[in-house]
């Protein structure tokens, strides 16, 4: 047996061990920090077999993947069942699968993280710096509608004190008119007696003596 087979064995009679010691825990109603933590070993130990497997030499390789994938799935069914029985417990998924990412690989996420949150930050920054001109433009169109307002209302004052004169200035014609028209018949009405008057005296003067 290669020493890669009897890590093999030692591992997997670790996963044993540590599924009794997740059974009694639960029996006895530990905490549930404790048993995750639990799973989390167990994940690690898969973790460790699977790199023992790969180190197995190839004329068993074949059968040690076969050992090996029967075991990780007796693993997960085991965290499977227990998860049913505890829902609370669904939270070791999450931890189980973290288990497998590499450390430089959670730094890489951790750092991507903190980037995302940065150009987060300096994004709301920016909105809140357009907001604030936004808002002093808002404010300067505000008073500067106000003082059209203002302009607008005074103009329409005059618009109406102009408006009062023309019609004032509209009657004041008409009256004018009507004079200059009652002005205009009385002078025909003059002339025409005058010309009735000059043609008496001209009929008395001149043409009745001739007749006599």
């Amino acid at each position: 047996m290669s020493s890669s087979s009897r890590r093999f064995e030692d591992l997997k009679d670790e996963v044993i061990s540590l599924k009794e010691k997740i059974r009694i825990h639960r029996r006895r109603n530990a905490n549930e920090l404790t048993i995750n933590k639990l799973f989390i070993d167990g994940d690690r130990l898969i973790e460790m077999i699977r790199n023992e497997v790969t180190k197995c030499p190839p004329q068993v390789q074949s059968e040690m993947n076969g050992r090996f994938y029967a075991l990780m799935n007796e693993w997960n069914a085991f965290k499977k069942t227990t998860l049913t029985k505890n829902p609370r417990s669904t939270v070791t998924n999450i931890f189980g699968q973290g288990s497998n990412v590499s450390d430089g690989t959670q730094r890489q996420i951790l750092a991507q993280g903190i980037e995302s949150l940065e150009q987060t930050s300096r994004s709301l920054q920016r909105a809140e710096m357009v907001a604030r001109e936004t808002e002093e433009i808002g404010t300067n169109i505000v008073d500067e509608l106000g003082n059209q307002r203002e302009s607008l209302l005074r103009t329409r004052q005059t618009l109406d004190t102009n408006r009062e004169n023309l019609k004032r200035s509209h009657r004041l014609l008409r009256t004018i008119n009507t004079t200059l028209i009652t002005n205009k018949c009385l002078l025909i009405v003059i002339i025409l007696m005058e010309i009735a008057i000059l043609l008496s005296i001209i009929t008395y003067r001149f043409i009745l003596p001739h007749k006599k």
